[in-house]
């Protein structure tokens, strides 16, 4: 640690260890989340909505430069790897064999994928894939912290947080006399993603059309839908933005006689999808013709089911094989990604899965199992092997994949998930990192390649999986040090 970042931490513990400043600083930094409505929208019995202060650390996560150097470096290579992969029917077909046949949601987004591969001409098109990349940081042996890839997804929520967040911060160091040199406006991707739409509704080459963002009826986190459609418009006063449910479109959406895509008789040329690999969003079967239909449009939609099929994780697991990653990307490419990686297990039936199950059984504290969505089921310790036991002889232990847990960084910090009274304890922390980026391609070419910033989750340390509806999570920004 260096000196300077050493008199940083030294400044964080003397601000940790009084009552009064964690006071202080907390009912400052509260007010100014509350003035940037900082909120999730939380849902009653009843289903009906109401606004609560979104959770977040009292001060941002602290990260080494080199730490987010090489989070942030990997960001374009994910992305080729990813949108090759795409093109690849046959090799995901193959590794997702054992998946789809245990996994009824998996087996229809693959048959939309497989029909969109042998009807659409994807040579000539553009599309467009926000991306995000989840990272844990763990440490060597000869003492280098080193980031850890979760997950990976193109349709991840949270772009939004860097834009409220950053003002939250500002008022929390200063009040804690803490000096920073980051500025966390660089911070700001809600800003980029807006460019990056506006530039590729422009590609649609068609005035008179809209960009369309399409979230699920319970959307958690929809002011930062509100916030992109506010910096669009900002930018570019000829396109105009609407937010719809996935429910509103089905009901509404047809294809013009040139495979326009319309809903309610309007016509939109760019299509964000903030809805995924959750079967309790698609309601009806109308709204899964509906989403076949966005992919036969002339629209360019974000992501397609191209760009969504390659995220989950069987995919990685069977690209992580000794020279997959190769037949994609260049070495030097995929040494980058290979770095990232922990080692993916196959619990496929057959020597090799059984060899792989009897690793998480004999030592479950070990491993993570996880089954096949972006932000899927995972299972911990005791769990890993109560979990494999139960499966051990069945097809349904193909659509589970079996990874190392990773031993993180411990840092401390405060969470704050009450705007009344909250706990002011300082806690040992375990922070996951966010990348976000963004890729537009068009054919097999990608032409805009962009790394936008990071956000992060934190938990307690001892606390296993980060999950929303638990609510064991606070968002927090990267301060590198």
């Amino acid at each position: 640690m260096s000196s300077d970042n050493f008199v940083i931490e030294h400044q964080f513990e003397n601000v940790f260890q009084s009552k009064e400043w964690l006071k202080k600083c907390s009912t400052s930094a509260i007010e100014e989340a509350k003035k940037q409505k900082f909120f999730f929208q939380w849902y009653d019995e009843s289903r009906k909505p109401h606004d609560k202060m979104a959770p977040f650390c009292l001060f941002p996560s602290r990260m080494p430069v080199d730490v987010m150097r090489r989070v942030n470096q990997v960001c374009p290579e994910f992305h080729k790897l990813h949108h090759n992969v795409s093109f690849d029917f046959d090799f995901v077909k193959k590794g997702l064999d054992s998946v789809a046949k245990a996994d009824w949601l998996i087996k229809k987004m693959f048959g939309i994928y497989e029909r969109v591969s042998k009807s659409v001409n994807r040579e000539d098109r553009y599309e467009l894939s926000i991306t995000r990349a989840d990272y844990m940081v763990t440490e060597t042996d000869e003492g280098i912290q080193l980031p850890k890839l979760l997950e990976w997804g193109v349709s991840g929520w949270g772009f939004g947080v860097a834009s409220f967040l950053k003002h939250v911060y500002k008022r929390s160091l200063l009040k804690a006399r803490i000096p920073f040199e980051q500025d966390f406006d660089s911070a700001d991707m809600t800003l980029g993603l807006a460019e990056m739409f506006i530039k590729t509704w422009k590609l649609y080459n068609k005035s008179n059309t809209g960009i369309l963002i399409v979230v699920s009826e319970e959307y958690f986190f929809l002011m930062e839908c509100h916030k992109l459609k506010g910096e669009i418009l900002e930018i570019d006063q000829d396109v105009f933005v609407d937010i719809l449910t996935l429910q509103e479109v089905s009901k509404n959406l047809t294809l013009g006689f040139q495979k326009e895509l319309l809903v309610n008789e309007i016509e939109y040329g760019v299509v964000f999808l903030l809805m995924g690999f959750e079967e309790q969003k698609y309601q009806t079967e109308q709204d899964w013709i509906a989403r076949e239909l966005m992919e036969y449009s002339t629209a360019i939609l974000c992501p397609n089911i191209c760009h969504s099929i390659v995220e989950l994780n069987k995919v990685m697991e069977v690209m992580s094989r000794p020279k997959h990653i190769e037949k994609y990307v260049d070495n030097l490419d995929a040494g980058l990604i290979r770095n990232a990686l922990v080692e993916y297990r196959t619990l496929e039936q057959g020597n090799v899965g059984d060899r792989n199950a009897k690793l998480g059984i004999t030592n479950p504290h070990e491993y993570v199992l996880k089954d096949q969505r972006e932000g899927g089921v995972k299972y911990f310790r005791k769990d890993v092997k109560e979990m494999l036991e139960k499966l051990q002889g069945t097809q349904q232990r193909g659509q589970y994949i079996l990874v190392d847990h990773i031993k993180p960084v411990i840092g401390r910090n405060v969470m704050i998930f009450l705007d009344e009274n909250p706990d002011l304890t300082v806690v040992n922390t375990v922070t996951e990192i966010s990348s976000f980026g963004a890729f537009l391609a068009k054919g097999r070419n990608i032409i805009m390649d962009e790394c936008f910033g990071n956000i992060s989750r934190t938990k307690q340390y001892g606390v296993d999986g980060i999950s929303t509806s638990k609510g064991n999570f606070a968002l927090d920004l990267i301060l590198i040090t």
